[in-house]
């Protein structure tokens, strides 16, 4: 179970910011000596710190905030650099002495929020498709030379066709990566909301 960290904004300089996405709900309940019954709402999330570590975290949160989320949705969070399954969800969930603090987090947290979803929203989309997408088969027709190029080395990408018609482009990948790909080879690919992932950019879905 993933715990809150109620110190985590007086170490603002090491929060970081990240969408997570919303996998499970689930509601616990207790009881006291006194036979009164306590219930907890809990969500689990999976996110992809700037170390492009995945993470699953469980933690509580509010009863409102649990009714307003649906699983699949994606949620701004903020986790400890250096411990990312320390997370807070929900504003004023914490100590009240720390509320000043929280908002500078949380202004900080936005505008890395901004640069994280420049520089690396394929990370949330693409554990989306994984978890929820379509899986088919799909074919290669291509494998190009793009413009990129990373410490003087051009980077390329594997491009398919889907059974729809529909093409997709790999990630960019060095030359030794491509080699031996040909046209018609079969690939597993997982259809997200706007674009299709090949598996082996992001992996294969866990057997459930």
């Amino acid at each position: 179970t993933t715990q809150t960290c109620g110190n985590c904004y007086q170490q603002s300089k090491l929060t970081r910011a990240a969408a997570a996405v919303v996998v499970d709900k689930d509601i616990t309940e207790s009881r006291d000596s006194d036979g009164d019954r306590t219930f907890t709402y809990w969500l689990t999330m999976e996110f992809v710190t700037q170390r492009r570590e995945e993470i699953e975290v469980r933690t509580s949160v509010g009863s409102g905030f649990y009714r307003d989320v649906e699983i699949s949705d994606e949620i701004p969070i903020q986790y400890l650099e250096t411990e990312p399954d320390l997370i807070e969800v929900e504003e004023g969930s914490y100590a009240t002495g720390a509320t000043v603090l929280r908002w500078m987090a949380l202004v900080i947290g936005c505008a890395w929020l901004g640069a994280l979803w420049l520089s690396g929203r394929w990370t949330v989309e693409a554990l989306r498709a994984r978890r929820y997408g379509k899986v088919e088969t799909a074919k290669v027709v291509n494998v190009v030379k793009t413009a990129i190029k990373v410490n003087g080395g051009p980077r390329f990408r594997i491009v398919w066709m889907d059974a729809q018609g529909r093409e997709g482009r790999s990630l960019l990948k060095k030359a030794r990566e491509v080699q031996g790909w040909h046209g018609s080879d079969d690939i597993r690919i997982y259809q997200g909301l706007k674009r299709s992932w090949w598996a082996g950019d992001i992996g294969d879905r866990a057997e459930r």
